[in-house]
């Protein structure tokens, strides 16, 4: 089931930006936030903020056989991070700490504690965020076995 396995993602993420120190609590994490957020205040302040969000859900295989039809269910999850401030060496240690840690994920926890087929690290990219800061996109696929096409059901 998909939600189980994307719960479980959500916690290990919040863990190892909590380790890296890009965020101060494991709440600080946002899950499907309703907009995106930018984070706010002056050029003097270290600001950072973390969300993750669902991208698509959706079959991507049909196993036959059996009694009945079965499914390969993909969701993909995109995590922003996001980060401003003056120091830049000290943001630069923050998000290299943060990006070293989730690109572990896929080793350490492959099938999500066994929620999941398999756990997918996709791409990265970055992007400016003015002032003096960055934004990075790291995307992750959750893969289950599912009786219905949206993962809800074993």
């Amino acid at each position: 089931m998909i939600e189980p396995a994307y719960d479980h993602l959500a916690s290990l993420i919040a863990d190892c930006l909590l380790a890296a120190g890009f965020i101060p609590a494991v709440s600080a994490l946002k899950i499907d936030p309703s907009a995106p957020f930018t984070p706010t205040g002056d050029e003097k302040t270290l600001i950072q903020a973390a969300a993750l969000m669902k991208v698509r859900t959706g079959a991507v295989r049909t196993l036959l056989g059996g009694a009945k039809p079965r499914y390969v269910v993909e969701r993909q999850c995109q995590v922003e991070l996001a980060i401003a401030g003056p120091d830049r060496l000290r943001r630069a240690n923050r998000v290299e700490d943060a990006l070293a840690g989730l690109a572990t994920l896929q080793d350490r926890e492959p099938t999500l504690g066994g929620l999941a087929e398999r756990l997918i690290l996709g791409e990265q990219t970055d992007d400016e965020l003015p002032p003096n800061g960055q934004t990075f996109f790291i995307t992750f696929t959750i893969r289950v076995r599912s009786s219905d096409a949206l993962g809800r059901t074993p």
